[in-house]
């Protein structure tokens, strides 16, 4: 399987240049300011020369990806903070709708993409296609204020020395297994099962639900946080988690106990 990261490389570089107008406390309707197309941007960007991006890149992934961008634009400057987290997310729009902008460009976690668009502290909306004619159809968001900055997928992680061969989770169905009914850890926005609704159906995600929720999944607020517990030991398991953030904790450290189980069906998401 392709690293999720890689995708990050060239997807946030082609996005990061626009980040100088996107991110507003005063947010455009319009892309009137951003320019009729790619050059333009790239002008308005260099002349700027300086772009800070909110992403849920590490310290230590940041430059990995940032060094072809580096190479290309060097008069830019890029300022990249970790961020991550609706919490974070929470605090961040609050400070934006008092005019308050931390960053030119934020990745903005699924949950709430909504409410950044409906406070207006997001620009747009933006006709993508004209400004990134290479970019597929399926990385802009319908409403027109978001472009894709890299994939997320949702899998299943677990402790090794915490579940036994025989106990390894294989599909979607063992999270519903009644064996570990308490002690399966799953974050608060279950985006999964909505990842899988395509592939299953809304019948099918409902019926999902209600037997997981009878198996008491203790519920998280942090996919680091959570991930981070299963490796010390305070869960076996995990339902939904995002592979980035396990394959970040077992790059930062490769002793961690984590482990990754696909399932037959991987939900995919697209991060803005």
């Amino acid at each position: 399987m392709a690293n999720p990261k890689s995708y990050n490389i060239s997807m946030l570089a082609t996005t990061i240049i626009f980040g100088v107008l996107i991110f507003s406390g005063e947010a455009v309707s319009q892309s009137a300011g951003i320019g009729k197309n790619f050059d333009d941007v790239e002008k308005l960007a260099v002349k700027e020369g300086k772009v800070r991006v909110g992403s849920g890149l590490t310290a230590e992934e940041a430059p990995f990806v940032l060094k072809g961008f580096n190479r290309k634009y060097p008069m830019i400057k890029v300022d990249m903070t970790p961020v991550s987290g609706t919490a974070r997310a929470e605090r961040i729009f609050n400070e934006a709708l008092a005019g308050v902008v931390e960053f030119d460009l934020y990745d903005v976690p699924a949950a709430m993409q909504n409410r950044f668009v409906k406070g207006g502290v997001v620009a747009g909306p933006f006709e993508w296609r004209k400004l990134l004619p290479g970019v597929p159809e399926i990385h802009i968001s319908p409403d027109g204020y978001f472009n894709a900055s890299g994939f997320n997928l949702r899998i299943i992680g677990y402790n090794p020395s915490l579940v036994q061969a025989n106990r390894i989770p294989k599909d979607w169905s063992d999270c519903l297994d009644s064996y570990w009914k308490g002690k399966v850890a799953v974050d608060v926005h279950p985006r999964f099962l909505s990842g899988l609704y395509k592939s299953w159906g809304e019948a099918k995600i409902l019926e999902y639900a209600a037997q997981f929720k009878n198996n008491q999944p203790i519920w998280k607020h942090n996919q680091t946080e959570a991930v981070m517990q299963i490796a010390t030991g305070e869960y076996p398991i995990m339902c939904g988690a995002h592979y980035a953030t396990i394959f970040s904790v077992l790059r930062s450290d490769p002793t961690a106990k984590l482990a990754m189980a696909l399932p037959k069906e991987v939900p995919v998401s697209l991060e803005k």
